[in-house]
């Protein structure tokens, strides 16, 4: 394992904290700032990185470190923007990157700072090193994720692919958030993640004036489509992927414990099936059927004009294998004749995902986690990983990110939240075990042809 000794590289908190004190809130963004960091620490270990982006202030950093020619290239990607925050909701500033009672508090400490602070820790030592890795070793530190990626990975795909030359495999965000279920803990590796779809969901019928009592027309129509979305849930799809998750979960719980994924297996998927995962039902029911959740709704000119017509947006979210026509007869059954169901501009289909470095991940996690059990994962949401996918890089998502003990929900209701933040030890021990991943995938592409 590669251990950064230089003195210019700071402990993976310390470089956390300043990250952190990088207000990269987006809207607008604003990394220039910080990507300018990055840089200075890159050239402090003698590697000259790449500034690449549409708009000057936003720019996206790519660095290599060249390999022996062994194997195929290994990216390490994450994005350095982040989501707004209140001050007025949060215990400790934002943006101030405290160091408190072992944690390293901020917008950003677990998406994804916390993880670029690992990776740039690992890939600096490298850098600092000496050492010729297996194959390359590239770092990307990217804008606008949290905007959807147009200034940061799909403009690097898209526009600057020569810098990702000969990279075959990546490690990002997605995964390491740790799933605790009957007293074993299991580690999620991403390996393919749910694609994004727009829905829209119209609502039209007579109005008139608001004197007068309008009964089910577009209000009354507009309440029972959202009852019928909040209410209801799409048919359950075994994907493959699923299936080989569910099939590791079961053979680690007892009967009783492991029941949901049996049941699972089983095609037998009821509304309460996941209560057993308690705060982690959601996630796992997402992962087996494609999703549409409701986010804005538009009616209505006036408050004494009863409207003729409604929309609502959703969130549209597909599993591997499905499009939008899909999507759109799924959700138009949920709702019924209430409303028409529009659903169209998918993410395009990546290939189907490349596991067989998941034994180098997971004899990585096992070193450093030894306690945990790693299997692979769905993601429900969206990564850059799907964009490096068009260029046929498998993305493994296995940056260690808990949630603090005090949040009862999981690493879902912390990241985007307030109060935000990570501790030392995770941080330290995901930059120790990026830098033991770096020589293990390396030479287990090698070994597979990549």
């Amino acid at each position: 394992m590669i251990s950064p000794v230089s003195p210019q590289i700071p402990d993976p908190a310390a470089l956390l904290q300043a990250l952190i004190r990088f207000d990269t809130s987006n809207p607008p963004g604003q990394e220039r700032a910080c990507i300018e960091f990055i840089r200075d620490l890159v050239q402090g270990v003698g590697v000259e990185p790449t500034l690449v982006g549409a708009d000057p202030e936003r720019p996206n950093l790519v660095a290599r470190v060249k390999g022996r020619g062994e194997a195929p290239g290994l990216l390490l990607h994450g994005h350095v923007d982040v989501v707004g925050a209140n001050p007025a909701e949060w215990v400790y500033p934002p943006f101030g990157g405290d160091l408190v009672d072992g944690e390293v508090w901020g917008r950003g400490a677990l998406d994804m700072k916390g993880g670029v602070a690992m990776m740039l820790w690992a890939f600096l030592g490298l850098a600092a090193s000496g050492e010729r890795p297996p194959g390359d070793v590239v770092f990307a530190a990217l804008a606008d994720e949290e905007a959807g990626s147009m200034l940061g990975a799909s403009h690097l795909v898209e526009r600057h692919p020569s810098l990702l030359d000969g990279v075959r495999f990546a490690i990002g965000e997605g995964g390491g958030f740790r799933i605790n279920i009957g007293g074993v803990e299991f580690f999620p590796v991403h390996v393919a993640e749910k694609r994004g779809c727009y829905i829209e969901a119209s609502i039209r019928g007579r109005g008139g004036h608001a004197s007068q009592a309008v009964r089910d027309e577009v209000m009354g129509r507009l309440g029972r489509t959202l009852h019928a979305l909040d209410s209801r849930r799409a048919p359950v799809h075994m994907t493959p992927l699923a299936r080989t998750m569910f099939q590791a979960m079961e053979a680690e719980l007892p009967n009783d414990e492991g029941a949901f994924a049996a049941a699972a297996l089983a095609g037998r998927v009821e509304q309460d099936t996941f209560d057993l995962t308690g705060a982690h039902a959601p996630m796992f029911n997402a992962i087996v059927r494609n999703t549409a959740t409701p986010t804005m709704v538009r009616s209505g000119e006036a408050y004494n004009v009863a409207p003729t017509e409604a929309f609502v947006t959703l969130d549209g979210r597909l599993l591997p294998g499905f499009g939008a026509a899909e999507l759109q007869r799924e959700i138009q059954v949920l709702v019924g004749d209430d409303a028409e169901i529009r659903a169209w501009d998918a993410e395009p289909e990546p290939p189907a995902p490349d596991i067989s470095l998941l034994p180098a991940v997971s004899e990585a996690v096992t070193a450093h986690y030894p306690g945990a059990t790693p299997v692979p994962f769905l993601f429900p949401a969206g990564t850059d990983a799907r964009f490096f996918a068009r260029l046929g890089i498998q993305t493994y998502g296995c940056l260690p990110a808990r949630a603090p003990a005090t949040v009862t929900g999981g690493f879902f209701d912390s990241i985007h939240a307030p109060d935000e933040r990570v501790s030392v030890d995770d941080l330290r021990a995901g930059a120790h075990m990026v830098a033991d991943l770096l020589p293990r995938l390396g030479r287990a592409a090698g070994r597979s042809g990549g």
